[in-house]
């Protein structure tokens, strides 16, 4: 027992074992009510192709829509434009398969959007045939268009498989 305190404080064998819980309090509030969501964006497929080339700053040519779950994404056959009619940012995820471009020693396919934003993928030196994979996250005003473009400096050779191009946009936020 020190002489500061009072021999109850210091005396920790004096505190006893843990009480039993108490009883649970009563349930809050109930939380605001569930909004229901929907995936939207459009998939869109380059088929039957093979052999095939894209030329010099030309878009690939979707000639395929598989899913359109959206009214704000629309996609011309004729021109390889998509649009966008809504504000928001959107995940574009795409793939070309490429078999070979001339001399040249690597493929750039890219995301060329209305706003200005261009957004890349090439291939590795001296890679040109092959399943070039991309993707972009792109914000827009509405309404914005975007295409995939072949940006290597010679015509590019679609592979010879059942699907020659694949591209998915997504409606990320509103």
């Amino acid at each position: 027992m020190c002489n500061k305190c009072l021999p109850c404080c210091c005396n920790l064998s004096l505190i006893g074992p843990q009480g039993p819980q108490g009883p649970q309090g009563p349930a809050g509030p109930p939380g605001p009510p569930a909004t229901a969501s929907a995936l939207s964006g459009l998939q869109t497929q380059l088929v039957g192709s093979g052999g095939t080339t894209v030329a010099v700053g030309a878009n690939v040519i979707f000639n395929s829509i598989v899913s359109n779950p959206s009214p704000n994404i629309t996609y011309n056959a004729a021109t390889g434009v998509f649009t966008i009619t809504q504000p928001g940012t959107y995940y574009i995820d795409w793939w070309v398969n490429a078999d070979g471009a001339g001399p040249e020693t690597t493929v750039i396919f890219s995301i060329v959007a209305s706003n200005g934003q261009t957004i890349s993928a090439s291939s590795l030196s001296p890679v040109t045939s092959l399943q070039l994979n991309g993707h972009a996250l792109i914000t827009v005003a509405a309404p914005a268009t975007f295409s995939l473009v072949n940006n290597t400096p010679f015509a590019v050779a679609y592979g010879v498989s059942a699907i020659q191009a694949d591209l998915a946009i997504i409606q990320v936020t509103a």
